[in-house]
């Protein structure tokens, strides 16, 4: 079930011809897949609640369930049986599909299932109750990393933003006819014109007021 979510098989045990093109299955089973099984998780997981919000796709489950090949199988030792599905691949993607979601709420382990995984997006059989983020320990910790490298580099793109800001009302109180971009990263040698640019595009700063020359207050004037 996993292996077929994260597109890496098509699991049946028998000849991969059943499948006709297996490739083409391999591609496009695991999107629609994804969709059924995250409506499923996303109502619970209840089927009853995926019956409501989701009747379309119940009712091609409950046909593909009238119509799939079944069997009694006996236990060992109970004296009793289970029921053993006996499909084969599906004919069109949504049927196989179909042929892998009834494999999974059959499972008696079904509420293991979790996922996508937060970093890399697959799904997995969790270990614990509360492991519901991500597929592995490196994933974790990975992900962590990087949220951690995202603070420290928004921390300090906040710092130069208000390093740049002190810088341009110092700018415009300043008679210099130097381009204020270049004004700025010569007293902040951290922040570049670069920097200064796409922080105005992205409307993080505006661009400051020139102060009037002594000649241009004239023509003011006049």
């Amino acid at each position: 079930m996993v292996d077929a979510l994260n597109g890496k098989q098509l699991f049946f045990p028998g000849p991969r011809s059943e499948f006709g093109d297996y490739d083409l299955m391999l591609r496009q089973v695991p999107l629609r897949l994804r969709a059924i099984v995250k409506a499923w998780l996303d109502s619970g997981p209840s089927l009853e609640q995926f019956r409501r919000t989701h009747p379309d796709i119940c009712r091609d489950v409950y046909q593909y369930w009238g119509e799939v090949p079944k069997a009694l199988v006996p236990l060992d030792d109970s004296g009793g049986a289970a029921i053993g599905l006996m499909p084969s691949p599906g004919r069109t993607t949504n049927e196989e599909a179909l042929r892998f979601f009834v494999w999974l709420i059959t499972n008696p382990w079904c509420d293991r299932l979790a996922g996508p995984c937060v970093r890399c997006g697959n799904y997995y059989i969790r270990g614990s109750v509360r492991n519901k983020l991500y597929c592995s320990r490196s994933c974790g910790t990975r992900a962590t990393a990087t949220a951690a490298t995202k603070r420290a580099r928004k921390a300090e793109h906040d710092h130069k933003l208000r390093q740049a800001l002190e810088a341009i009302r110092k700018y415009e109180k300043a008679h210099s006819k130097i381009d204020w971009k270049r004004w700025v990263s010569a007293k902040e040698p951290r922040i570049t014109p670069k920097f200064l640019t796409r922080a105005v595009n992205k409307g993080e700063l505006k661009e400051p007021t020139r102060p009037l020359t002594e000649s241009s207050a004239r023509l003011d004037r006049n």
